[in-house]
């Protein structure tokens, strides 16, 4: 952190007369004063297009409102603050102009003449959206929601003639019919694509991706970011995912059957694989119990561990087949053992859960296999 100014603006004597008299005039004022004041100040350099200014104002702003925890906001917690700020600078971007007129040309179409216009106070714009977004994360909550929705209503504003969506947030609304340009809109990308880290997981991004009215291209950031911190596994994943759905689809033919077969095979699908998990939920708390370990001696006086290796075959959603395989270090009684043992916690399993297992307990060398029922 750095030192601490003894004054608001930290004016020294070598500074400016206007720097000395901006400085004695806010350092004497209270936290909520200095806002006030800061704010006219920026609305000012905005009116006449004073970038510097602007953006100089806009960083002294924070300070005053961490301040009023001294004062105005005694009972606040600091993320309160956080947030009061941070929804003050979405309040000042949107009085911050869409555009510049720069002149005028005449239209054959209209048969008259027309503004043109040209970009205006990007570098402020853009620095709000990066100190609002700071409040973005991997978790979809309503502060994080907030960030997000508001640079989605700064990229891409809706037309004033769509309807009004239920979803849409209060940013949104306030965007229709705004002019964006392609410097903020790059901008924008820019700032998205530095606040998603190498902890963002690939869920956390499936979240927001399945977020409604999401642009094109900030889709296309959170999807290249996703594939980026998933790496292999899981590419590895999704075409296991996608074989799975091809093969599920293919006697269905979605591109020429009705939308009536395709509601009903959601309807049987999303029951049959509710059903698969069920199962395979229950067979994991059985696989636990039927495993494993022991060691045998070495000539050099240490000791070899082995364990059993167990499969699992589902024939229908009421049965499973389980099969145990074990290596040439187990003697016949050791297999004996392992399979009597497996077998009385499987009778066991089946009555809890009213499901069906057959049991292959086997050793390829010298062979040996035994069996359920």
């Amino acid at each position: 952190m750095g030192t601490k100014k003894a004054t608001f603006l930290g004016a020294s004597s070598l500074s400016g007369f206007e720097r000395i008299i901006a400085d004695l005039f806010l350092s004497a004022a209270t936290p909520s004063e200095r806002v006030k004041k800061v704010e006219e100040a920026f609305l000012f350099a905005v009116k006449t297009f004073n970038e510097e200014a602007a953006i100089k104002l806009l960083e002294l702003l924070e300070e005053p409102y961490n301040s009023m925890k001294e004062t105005d906001w005694k009972e606040w917690t600091w993320e309160k603050i956080r947030a009061a700020f941070s929804d003050r600078l979405r309040e000042l971007y949107w009085e911050l102009p869409d555009a510049r007129q720069d002149g005028t040309r005449y239209s054959e179409l209209e048969r008259k003449d027309i503004p043109v216009y040209e970009s205006a106070l990007v570098k402020t714009k853009l620095w709000i959206v990066k100190e609002v977004f700071r409040d973005w994360s991997r978790e979809i909550n309503f502060k994080s929601w907030k960030a997000f929705r508001f640079l989605v209503a700064a990229y891409e504003p809706d037309s004033k003639e769509h309807p009004k969506r239920k979803d849409e947030s209060e940013d949104e609304t306030r965007a229709r019919g705004r002019r964006v340009s392609k410097e903020e809109q790059e901008g924008i990308l820019k700032i998205v694509r530095e606040n998603i880290g190498d902890y963002f997981k690939p869920e956390n991004l499936t979240s927001w991706l399945q977020q409604p009215c999401i642009p094109f291209a900030i889709q296309k950031v959170l999807i290249l970011a996703r594939a980026r911190n998933g790496g292999m596994d899981l590419i590895k994943r999704e075409l296991r995912n996608n074989e799975l759905v091809e093969m599920l689809l293919q006697p269905l033919k979605p591109e020429t059957c009705s939308k009536a077969a395709l509601i009903l095979a959601k309807t049987l699908l999303a029951k049959t694989l509710a059903d698969i998990a069920e199962l395979d939920q229950k067979v994991a708390t059985l696989l636990p119990r039927i495993s494993y370990v022991w060691t045998t001696p070495r000539t050099d006086g240490g000791q070899d561990g082995h364990s059993t290796k167990i499969g699992a075959n589902y024939p229908d959603l009421k049965s499973v087949a389980l099969r145990i395989t074990l290596d040439e270090s187990a003697s016949g009684k050791m297999v004996r053992e392992i399979f009597e043992e497996a077998r009385d916690k499987i009778k066991k399993w089946e009555k809890e859960h009213n499901l069906k297992a057959a049991l292959r307990v086997r050793r390829e060398n010298p062979e040996l296999e035994l069996l359920y029922p």
